[in-house]
């Protein structure tokens, strides 16, 4: 397991939480996920999809790219998906954070990646 966790992080395909039994999945419509590169000639849309497990009630979802909060989402319920179609003309990322009411940071995910070609 050792071998595998070291590969995850030198891959960036990492997520962080404050509480082991919550978890993220970030994808993309194209297969893509936490750590990948979308390639793109001369703009990308992409539909990034969120699925969160054990986060409270009105926590909030923070989609953020180049320092810029996009989206925010107040998460309800303790399974809670969101969508948000991201689009770019230069290279670019989109990562998520979730904080509680107070501006605590419960987690956060590395980005998915976008790249001019």
């Amino acid at each position: 397991q050792e071998k595998e966790l070291f590969s995850a992080i030198k891959a960036g395909r990492v997520y962080m939480t404050a509480n082991p039994r919550q978890t993220i999945r970030f994808t993309t419509g194209r297969n893509k996920t936490i750590g990948d590169t979308i390639k793109f000639a001369k703009s990308s849309k992409a539909r990034l999809n969120v699925t969160l497990e054990g986060f409270a009630d009105d926590a909030d979802l923070l989609w953020i790219s180049d320092g810029k909060v996009l989206r925010k989402t107040t998460v309800s319920g303790t399974k809670f998906s969101d969508s948000f179609t991201f689009t770019t003309l230069r290279d670019s990322y989109v990562r998520l954070e979730i904080r509680g009411k107070d501006g605590k940071m419960l987690a956060l995910t590395n980005p998915i990646f976008f790249a001019r070609r």
